[in-house]
């Protein structure tokens, strides 16, 4: 494995993260890998769980319980993609039928923000967004 410096490097080659990275992404790496007796790090991801969420996903039948969410949802979609332009993890058409069919949901996209960058705050909008959904929720005044 890759000490913490060359994993450091290896992430902020990625196209999706090294053009937007910050401190917040120094702060989430440093929390994300577990440091090895031998200097080396690795992610503390489990990866066998990543690939298995991947597989099950629609086992859960998440469209069926839209409906259900009681909750006002604020729904913030990255429009960019990971690495090719239309590999976003939720699609433009896949937000809207989901925010049709949860009641009392808001949409709000970011075409130029990716799966990672949009909420490692590369931008204000996300966090505005954020605000502005909690300030207009029945009299809550939360701080972020």
């Amino acid at each position: 494995m890759a000490s913490f410096d060359e994993y450091r490097q290896r992430l902020q080659s990625l196209p999706f993260l090294g053009p937007w990275w910050n401190a917040y992404l120094d702060r989430y790496l440093e929390h994300d890998i577990e440091r090895l007796p031998d200097g080396s790090v690795r992610s503390r991801v489990y990866r066998e769980g990543v690939l298995e969420e991947g597989r099950r996903a629609e086992e859960a039948c998440p469209a069926e319980q839209w409906e259900r969410v009681q909750a006002p949802t604020l729904v913030l979609r990255a429009g960019a993609g990971m690495f090719a332009p239309d590999d976003q993890l939720l699609s433009r058409e896949a937000a809207r039928e989901l925010v049709a069919h949860i009641p009392r949901a808001q949409l709000v996209e970011f075409p130029m923000l990716n799966h990672y960058t949009i909420i490692f705050g590369t931008e204000p909008g996300p966090a505005q967004a954020i605000r502005a959904f909690l300030g207009g929720a029945e009299g809550s005044q939360p701080r972020l």
